[in-house]
């Protein structure tokens, strides 16, 4: 199988250890049917082992349109925080409290990669932030 490797960080051909090709599930509200395709690959350039998942659906293709297939892998690529820099503790630790319970939800919204959580969590340091200045004002 030729796929992406991210211990490479390029295409390469894989050897495929393992695969399990479940059934496509059917949603019955929606009529969309979802498919998953599970690999474990071992890259022939580094020799890297990691799990493949390849997934897609029918949701708005016309009859002979082939879908968009999305890939996930495991382990993750460990440079995909890469543009992202967190405060070090022991500079976290100077925080207000109010502030630094927003922070750490931030943190783990960003591993968890649920972009959504991490932008309720920027506004929730955002007003954490504009509270603290307000009420440092009033002393």
């Amino acid at each position: 199988m030729k796929t992406f490797c991210i211990s490479c960080d390029q295409v390469t051909n894989h050897k495929v250890h393992a695969e399990y090709i479940p059934l496509p599930l059917k949603d019955l509200e929606t009529g969309i049917t979802e498919n998953n395709e599970y690999y474990i690959l071992q890259c022939l350039g580094c020799d890297h082992i990691g799990m493949l998942r390849k997934w897609w659906n029918d949701d708005g293709l016309e009859k002979e349109e082939k879908p968009y297939v999305f890939e996930d892998r495991l382990p993750e690529d460990p440079n995909r925080f890469y543009d992202y820099e967190f405060l070090r503790d022991e500079d976290q630790d100077h925080l207000p409290s109010i502030i630094y319970d927003a922070y750490e939800e931030l943190k783990i919204a960003m591993y968890s990669e649920a972009d959504v959580l991490a932008g309720v969590a920027i506004r929730m340091i955002v007003e954490a932030t504009c509270l603290h200045q307000k009420s440092k004002e009033n002393i």
